[in-house]
């Protein structure tokens, strides 16, 4: 004989689930969506992050700064110097907040455009003239200008 052991739930065991179920059931997917953590406000996290991006102001190059990237760039340009690896520093302003960013761009100077202000590099990156603050050759050999 097998003697019957009595479980802490037996008295339940048997009994009709007490819930009607007259109406669909929730999937997991549905249920689990209901604790997920949510967005009070939609955006407002992009917004939290775009208001502690910082930026720099644009400060003006010096004359002697001026006067040395001109010089540069017109010896290239009266060279016709192009293939040239070079690095060029950039500022870049910002669309949304005032200010910008510096911003360096490494390639191979494909062409100077003298009517439209741009450096034109291999990869089709236009630069602007007036964004350059530096910029320089990155293969000593390929330099005559230093």
């Amino acid at each position: 004989m097998t003697a019957h052991h009595k479980g802490p739930y037996d008295d339940i065991i048997t009994v009709s689930y007490p819930f009607a179920l007259s109406r669909p059931r929730m999937s997991r997917l549905d249920r689990a969506a209901q604790f997920a953590p949510f967005e009070a406000l939609e955006g407002s996290r992009e917004m939290i992050v775009e208001s502690e991006r910082q930026t720099v102001t644009d400060k003006p190059l010096a004359e002697d700064e001026l006067e040395e990237l001109n010089r540069k760039l017109g010896y290239l340009v009266e060279n016709k110097i192009t293939n040239l690896r070079i690095s060029v520093l950039v500022f870049e302003k910002d669309e949304f907040k005032e200010g910008g960013a510096l911003k360096t761009y490494e390639g191979i100077l494909r062409f100077i455009d003298m009517n439209s202000g741009l450096l034109i590099l291999s990869d089709g990156t236009k630069l602007p003239f007036g964004s350059i603050r530096d910029f320089h050759c990155l293969c000593e050999q390929d330099c005559k200008e230093k």
